[in-house]
């Protein structure tokens, strides 16, 4: 299995049997009213190799995870392994955009299995979802901005003792400074601190509760296009 990583939540992974490219972002496409861009930037990568590919997912509808300019040039072909929602506006997303062959949950192409997750948690928006990779002989499971829930935690066990490879959020968007101007400077560091700490906390907890051979970090944290704190 080579495992190759785009920037924020994009990976290209490829096996004997198949390519699949997972939340591609490129840094052309600003995010959230042009807010949010994939930092280090990621545009002068050969987008033309990772577009192509057999299998396709995006994990939720967030934009910095549904990058419609990219989505919009791969085949419409395309095979998109697409997580088992309880309301699957992802399908109708992917449907305005011309695609239409969609596997849901789970696929197995040769010796790689596909499966994908639901995490939805009350205090979201939406649902997300992550997605595990086997080839036979190694696994990579990608969490993107997904929390694991105990009874993914259960299946994946049950599957696979432990994980070659682990990709999770090790920071994210919290609300400084627009929701914090009532708050002066101490408890604004206060409540930034301990945003960190709980972000940090959660990704070495989930590493060890999955036995991970290794970490990496991804889906974070996005830079914000402002220059007073693009280098803070």
């Amino acid at each position: 299995m080579e495992i190759t990583y785009l920037g924020h939540a994009g990976w290209f992974i490829k096996t004997n049997d198949v390519k699949i490219l997972c939340d591609p972002w490129n840094s052309k496409n600003p995010a959230f009213y042009n807010t949010w861009y994939v930092y280090p930037f990621n545009d002068n990568l050969d987008w033309k190799n990772y577009l192509d590919v057999d299998v396709l997912y995006v994990s939720h509808l967030h934009k910095d995870h549904f990058d419609e300019e990219t989505l919009k040039l791969l085949s419409k072909d395309i095979t998109i392994v697409i997580p088992e929602f309880r309301q699957n506006r992802l399908i109708d997303k992917f449907k305005e955009l011309g695609f239409s062959n969609f596997k849901m949950g789970k696929m197995s192409i040769g010796d790689t299995k596909i499966n994908t997750y639901v995490s939805e948690t009350v205090d979201r928006m939406m649902e997300d979802s992550m997605i595990l990779i086997s080839d036979g002989d190694k696994t990579f499971l990608n969490m993107n901005d997904a929390e694991l829930l105990e009874d993914n935690q259960k299946e994946i066990q049950s599957v696979y003792p432990s994980i070659d490879m682990l990709t999770l959020q090790f920071s994210g968007a919290n609300w400084y400074p627009h929701c914090y101007e009532n708050y002066n400077n101490d408890e604004i560091k206060t409540i930034s601190k301990s945003f960190r700490e709980k972000s940090i906390d959660n990704f070495r907890r989930v590493s060890q509760i999955l036995k991970a051979r290794k970490v990496i970090t991804s889906a974070g944290p996005p830079a914000f296009l402002s220059d007073d704190l693009l280098y803070a």
